[in-house]
């Protein structure tokens, strides 16, 4: 059981036994109603890092299992609605595909209680990411198909981890920026609102990758509050394919300010 709790490769996982647990069923009209009430709070003002965005409408991929509650619009989910002290990390992830095509920035209200566990994360992964585990893991970012940042500052892939930002404070909920950018599949993650520097860089995306969330508490709430897309200009285009094949270009003999508008990306 100890092998459990580290974060481990999910294929050991399936060699440890499945302990039954008798978690505490609670009335589902009161989870229902934190739900909407954490769903109904008015949305505070995000600022966007695009230029020439539209609002799109996106949602969380409903499930029939009661792993998940949702609320009407899907746009609000709770993960472990009924487990008291359950020793799994579920998640779920958005209905829709990121775009390669496009810059996408999303934006995901964290509720207090859901910070003050052993893992809750944020990040991308491709469809066939497992988003169900025993265990409390860092579940995206366990392989090769999965991005994440955690709630302690660390991000995760392909099981190995690094220090992003410091730990998020569990005194009351937070907002989780995104911004991916299509074209050179980068992934870059905002603190409530404030920039904390690229992420990832080089995603593959050669299968559709969607946004998700995890947790390993119990009542987790995740709300979905902005989605935006912008499709880049020519310009935009030419500077994200020069910073991709920076081999085969002799920066030393550039421009000052033309090295300091291809760093700024």
């Amino acid at each position: 059981m100890l092998l459990a709790a580290l974060n481990r490769p999910v294929e050991h996982l399936n060699k440890i036994p499945v302990i039954q647990l008798n978690c505490k069923k609670e009335c589902t009209e009161h989870i229902r109603m934190d739900l909407d009430n954490f769903s109904s709070k008015t949305n505070k003002d995000v600022c966007v890092p695009m230029k020439n965005y539209h609002l799109v409408n996106w949602n969380w991929l409903k499930s029939a299992s009661d792993k998940q509650m949702y609320s009407n619009d899907c746009k609000s989910v709770c993960l472990h609605p009924f487990c008291v002290g359950c020793f799994k990390t579920d998640g779920v992830r958005m209905e829709q595909a990121l775009k390669r095509n496009a810059f996408t920035y999303w934006q995901v209200e964290i509720s207090q209680e859901a910070l003050s566990g052993t893992s809750t994360m944020i990040g991308i992964g491709k469809a066939s990411k497992n988003l169900s585990s025993i265990g409390y893991l860092n579940l995206i970012g366990s392989d090769e198909i999965s991005w994440g940042l955690s709630t302690r500052g660390l991000l995760w892939h392909n099981n190995k981890h690094a220090q992003y930002c410091e730990a998020i404070q569990d005194s009351e909920s937070v907002r989780i920026g995104c911004l991916f950018d299509g074209f050179s599949g980068r992934l870059s993650f905002f603190v409530n609102d404030k920039y904390m520097g690229l992420a990832f860089d080089n995603i593959n995306m050669d299968e559709p990758i969607y946004p998700m969330v995890t947790s390993t508490v119990s009542k987790s709430l995740f709300k979905l509050t902005h989605v935006f897309e912008s499709f880049p200009s020519l310009q935009e285009i030419c500077k994200s394919t020069i910073n991709r094949n920076t081999d085969l270009f002799q920066f030393v003999h550039l421009p000052r300010h033309l090295v300091n508008f291809l760093g700024n990306y």
